[in-house]
């Protein structure tokens, strides 16, 4: 089947468009697929075949496609395999590189129904690879598919009433931070994380929200979730070293409570009493600790883009900084108060309490005496 493309630019959006001289045939067609790419799965029947508006797959890793399976139905009962076929598009006016064909194997009569075939193919084929393609974190890629079985009657072609299949993801990569000297840093993403799996070049690694708040102090808790896009986190780790943490597919979940608000994108952070009071982390003295917007020098911030800030709708007891407490992921007590000093656990009258440079706090980190 010979086919013609042509590129439409309309609107400064880039249309993806397919003539064909077939056009589908009632006897025959697709259905159930399923295939990786990057590590999620998609059912590449139900891509969308229209070019304006592309199935959104999301977040993809890498362009690895992977693990192709569907079911096949021809009125001529005779399929003896199948093939695929991927176009790779970067947004601009070119195709990167050529026609992937991906030979998927032989086919399998379904024995419980009648003219109706399963094709399954478990190798790997890396897409960006292929074609030489070098993926940018953040960038908006798609993907062009057509496929056909064959047989003795003939090649039959699934592309959508004249169409091909359409797709688009947004590539991502692991996120690379440093640890500020105080031991702590504020981190955003505009793609999931994968706290559980974080690496660091030097120590350890721990990653927290801010949870509540006293009159002097922030309570940071500890997490391992995976994150929400731009969600505020914080991290600590040893000074200067470099921390890495993968990026993933899936879309995460927010942080119930957390204080903390990311900017993915720089921002400007305004003094607003009226709205509530918004602190950034700074370095007092080798120490963390989250100063307050104010009027005058302090009226506004920027905050760079991956870094976050704490936004409270009260200002406790008018507290013009707060220290940093860190709690355990099952609030069960405090781990250590920050900034690197030696801290005492003990309990009396049947309580558990911590003692730093000679102040005693709770276990919500509430000075006590």
């Amino acid at each position: 089947m010979k086919k013609f493309y042509s590129l439409l630019l309309l609107g400064g959006l880039l249309l993806f468009g397919a003539q064909s001289a077939f056009a589908d045939d009632p006897t025959y067609g697709w259905y159930e697929g399923s295939m990786s790419i990057g590590g999620k799965i998609t059912d590449p029947t139900s891509w969308s075949s229209y070019a304006v508006s592309p199935t959104d797959l999301g977040f993809l890793t890498d362009m690895t496609i992977s693990a192709i399976a569907f079911n096949v139905w021809c009125d001529a009962n005779d399929r003896g395999g199948a093939d695929m076929y991927l176009k790779i598009w970067d947004g601009g006016a070119e195709q990167v590189g050529e026609d992937q064909h991906i030979w998927l194997g032989g086919s399998t009569t379904i024995t419980e129904k009648t003219h109706d075939f399963a094709i399954s193919w478990s190798g790997d084929v890396d897409l960006a690879a292929a074609v030489g393609l070098v993926l940018e974190p953040g960038k908006t890629y798609y993907i062009d598919m057509y496929a056909k079985t064959y047989g003795t009657s003939g090649d039959q072609w699934y592309n959508g009433v004249g169409n091909n299949y359409h797709a688009k993801f947004v590539y991502i990569e692991p996120c690379e931070v440093t640890i500020g000297v105080t031991g702590w840093t504020t981190i955003s993403c505009n793609y999931p994380l994968n706290l559980a799996n974080m690496t660091a070049s030097a120590g350890t690694v721990t990653a927290f929200y801010a949870s509540s708040v006293n009159a002097s102090s922030v309570s940071m808790t500890s997490t391992t979730a995976i994150t929400m896009v731009g969600e505020g986190i914080m991290l600590k780790g040893t000074p200067g070293a470099t921390i890495t943490i993968p990026a993933v597919n899936s879309e995460g979940s927010a942080l119930s409570g957390n204080l903390l608000i990311g900017c993915p994108t720089g921002t400007t952070v305004n003094h607003d009493s009226n709205s509530g009071y918004n602190y950034v982390l700074i370095n007092n003295g080798g120490a963390p600790e989250f100063q307050l917007i104010v009027d005058g020098s302090y009226g506004s911030v920027s905050i760079p883009a991956g870094k976050a800030y704490l936004a409270l709708g009260s200002n406790p007891s008018g507290a013009p900084a707060l220290r940093i407490i860190e709690q355990e992921d099952n609030a069960t007590g405090i781990q250590n108060v920050e900034a690197n000093e030696k801290a005492v656990k003990f309990i009396e009258n049947g309580k558990l309490f911590i003692q730093r440079d000679g102040i005693v706090y709770d276990m919500t980190g509430r000075v006590v005496r």
